[in-house]
């Protein structure tokens, strides 16, 4: 079944919403709960560039049960941000809490059963689409094996040196790119540094690991 679809541009969202905000660019809106079906509707895609979209896979393309804290850097064209993200994996379910690096809670989001939900501060507004977050997550994170298994129907192909890096395309056209350095922990071997190029929609992304703990 094909889940790469060419259809209307899109409006950068997720991380890069996230550095226009902190840049003082984005809107200022009430927080309300976002709740979006991964499986049915216009809801379900998220776009890697502004023409191409995919359909999120489970959350256990990345493996193990654990929690990590990070810090993300972001760039888009001169605009930058500097986050911390708290994300526990356990079964069938990937949970995120991003904040500021001074603690400010800024947005939280469960993706479990096939839907993506959670809120995001009144700061942020209702901009930001939280499935973008997870689409980053699984394409950065998702194991070798296990993610092109789980892709292998949906028009996309992933290409990659094992602990360097992976290159995500479609039509013989490259969307993004992914290279890993520093430490490799634990016998899963979660990088501790990836560096992540969105070439479609046009942003970058730092993300260091700064402790990793077993469920």
């Amino acid at each position: 079944m094909r889940r790469f679809v060419i259809q209307r541009p899109v409006q950068v969202c997720g991380y890069l919403l996230l550095s226009l905000w902190l840049s003082g660019c984005a809107f200022f809106s009430p927080a309300r709960s976002q709740s979006v079906s991964v499986t049915l509707g216009a809801e379900s895609r998220v776009y890697l560039s502004d023409q191409v979209f995919w359909t999120l896979p489970s959350p256990d393309v990345i493996k193990g049960h654990f929690m990590v804290i990070q810090q993300v850097k972001g760039r888009y064209g001169d605009q930058s941000f500097d986050l911390l993200f708290q994300i526990e994996k356990k079964p069938g379910q990937l949970s995120l809490l991003g904040m500021t690096v001074s603690g400010q809670q800024l947005l939280q989001l469960v993706y479990r059963d096939g839907e993506v939900s959670g809120h995001v501060s009144p700061l942020v507004g209702d901009r930001i689409k939280l499935s973008y977050l997870v689409s980053d997550l699984l394409l950065a994170y998702g194991s070798g094996d296990v993610f092109n298994t789980a892709l292998a129907d949906q028009d996309i192909i992933a290409r990659e040196i094992p602990s360097k890096s992976r290159v995500i395309g479609y039509n013989k056209r490259p969307l993004i790119s992914i290279k890993y350095s520093g430490q490799w922990m634990g016998a899963d071997q979660w990088p501790e540094i990836v560096h992540y190029r969105n070439l479609g929609l046009g942003y970058e992304l730092e993300i260091k690991t700064l402790s990793k703990e077993f469920l």
